[in-house]
C-alpha cells in the first residue's frame, strides 16, 4: 500500500495563510459507495466524506441499506476504526478477526501499536467523547502525516493541561479537527455522530480535504477591532446572547473585526486578566486598548453601535 507523497510548503505563520493541500497517493478503495446503497444518506453534508470512509474500508452501514449518520459512536468503534486505519496504511486488509467480542481483536492491535494505553478507557462500549477520539486518531497514522497547515496555540474549550491537548491540537492544526463552530470551540466532552467521524477519518487520508483554519490573537494587527465573549455553559443569559454574538460575527465576517469566544471555566486566567466577574460579559478591544464593555444580555443593535463608531 502507497503512503501519502507529501508535498511541504513554505507557510507564513499569520492569522490566515494560503494553503496548496499536499499531493497525495491515497488508500485504494476497495469497493463501490453504490454497493452499499444507503437510504438514509441522500445530498446530506457528509455524502462526500461517508463515500469515502466507505469505498476506502473504514466505515460500513448499520444494518440493512443504512448508514445511519446521526448514530453515536462508541469507545469499541473509535477504537476499531482507528486500529483499521493504521492495519489499512500498513498495507494490510482492515480487518479483524472477533475474540470475545466483536472488537477485542482490534483493540489487542491497537493497544500493540500503541495507539492507546490500558488503563486510557474503563468501559469499551460506552460512548466515546470528542477528546478521547482525538486521543485515538493523533496516533492511528505515522508522525509525519500530520503534517502541520495550521497554527492554532489556543482553543476557547481546550485548556493547555487537558490529557487530551497535544492529541487535539495535533489534529487542529493539521486541519483534520476544525471545531464546531467559527471560534474553534472543540466541546470536548461532547459525543461524536458517524457522520462527524466521517469527515475527520476523510481528512485523515485525503489532504486535500483538510482545512485551512484562522487563529484569532490577542495580538491582532494594528487597527484591527477585537471582541472578547465571555460566557459560562451553565449560564442562562450566556444561552440567550450567544445567537446574538453569533450573528455579530456572520455580519462582520468580512471587515476588521475579529471575535473570540471564551469559556470562563476553562479559561479563567483571560477572565481574571480581564476583571471579568459577571457572565455574560462582552469587551471591545482596538490596540489592545478597551473601548467598550458590555455586562449581560443586550440586543444586537448595542453592540453594532459600538462597532459603527470604530470601523
Amino acid at each position: 500500500m502507497k503512503r501519502f507523497v507529501q508535498v511541504l510548503l513554505a507557510i507564513a505563520m499569520t492569522l490566515n495563510f494560503t494553503f496548496s493541500p499536499a499531493l497525495a497517493v491515497s488508500l485504494e478503495p476497495q469497493r463501490f459507495y453504490e454497493e452499499a446503497g444507503f437510504t438514509d444518506v441522500g445530498n446530506d453534508w457528509s455524502l462526500p466524506y461517508i463515500r469515502t470512509c466507505y469505498e476506502f474500508g473504514l466505515m460500513s452501514g448499520q444494518g440493512v441499506h443504512l448508514f445511519v449518520p446521526n448514530g453515536s459512536v462508541s469507545v469499541a468503534e473509535g477504537i476499531m476504526v482507528s486500529a483499521r486505519l493504521h492495519n489499512l496504511w500498513q498495507g494490510g486488509t482492515g480487518t479483524f478477526s472477533n475474540g470475545e467480542t466483536w472488537y477485542t481483536d482490534a483493540v489487542q492491535y491497537a493497544l500493540e501499536k500503541n495507539i492507546f494505553t490500558e488503563d486510557q478507557f474503563s468501559d469499551y462500549e460506552a460512548l466515546i467523547t470528542r477528546r478521547q477520539l482525538a486521543g485515538l486518531l493523533a496516533h492511528a497514522l505515522p508522525p509525519d502525516e500530520y503534517f502541520p497547515i495550521n497554527s492554532i496555540t489556543t482553543l476557547p474549550d481546550v485548556p493547555k493541561d487537558d490529557s487530551y491537548a497535544e492529541e487535539i491540537f495535533k489534529l487542529y492544526n493539521a486541519g483534520i479537527l476544525t471545531g464546531t463552530d467559527s471560534y474553534g470551540t472543540f466541546a470536548p466532552n461532547a459525543n461524536i455522530t458517524r457522520a462527524e467521524l466521517a469527515a475527520i477519518l476523510c481528512r485523515l487520508v485525503r489532504p486535500e480535504t483538510r482545512q485551512v483554519l484562522s487563529s484569532v490573537s490577542y495580538n491582532t494587527d494594528a487597527g484591527s477591532l477585537l471582541i472578547l465573549y465571555f460566557y459560562a455553559s451553565w449560564c442562562n443569559p450566556c444561552k440567550t446572547l450567544t445567537p446574538t454574538i453569533d450573528q455579530l460575527a456572520e455580519q462582520y465576517q468580512e471587515q476588521d473585526v475579529h471575535i473570540q469566544k471564551i469559556d470562563v471555566d476553562i479559561r479563567s486566567d483571560l477572565a481574571e486578566q480581564h476583571s471579568v466577574t459577571s457572565y455574560p460579559t462582552v469587551i471591545f478591544l482596538l490596540d489592545n486598548r478597551e473601548l467598550d464593555r458590555q455586562v449581560g444580555v443586550m440586543p444586537l443593535e448595542t453592540y453594532q453601535n459600538i462597532l459603527s463608531k470604530w470601523l
